[in-house]
Order: structure tokens, then sequence, then C-alpha cells
């Protein structure tokens, strides 16, 4: 009798926390969905003011710029070495 009742206890106490998990993960899914889409409702009023094709090619020139300055110089004393005699 006592065995059935701890068990009935812990299966209930089971099912409401599956709850509460699902519903934490269901406003979570729904907070985020929100945040997106202030976002995308922020970059459209953005691509639609004056200026915003300028800019945004000014950055992508920009980021590309500087990728092409990290990356390493070629090692000339290597591909253009003289034979030795």
């Amino acid at each position: 009798m006592l065995f059935s009742y701890i068990l009935q206890a812990l299966l209930e106490d089971h099912g409401r926390q599956k709850e509460l998990r699902e519903k934490r993960e269901r406003e979570k899914k729904e907070k985020e969905l929100k945040r997106i889409e202030g976002l995308e409702a922020a970059r459209s009023e953005d691509s639609k003011r004056p200026g915003y094709q300028r800019l945004r090619a000014q950055q992508v020139l920009a980021t590309h710029i500087i990728i092409l300055l990290s990356a390493p110089l070629p090692s000339f004393s290597k591909v253009y070495s003289l034979p030795h005699r």
C-alpha cells in the first residue's frame, strides 16, 4: 500500500515536471520568435531609409578588405627559390 502511494506520487510529480518543462520550452521558443520578428522589422525599416544601400555596400567592402588584409602573405622565397649550384 505504501509503495503504491509513493509510486503514484512520483508519477504525478514527474508529470507536473514534464508539463512545466514543456511550458518553459514553448515560452522560450515564442520569445525567440518575437525577438527575431522584431529584428526583421527593424532591418526592414532600416533598408527603407535613404542611403542604406550605400552604407551596406561600404560595410561589405570594409569586411572584404579586412579579410584580405588578415590573410597571410605568400612566401616568395619558397616559391621562387634559385637552384643551388
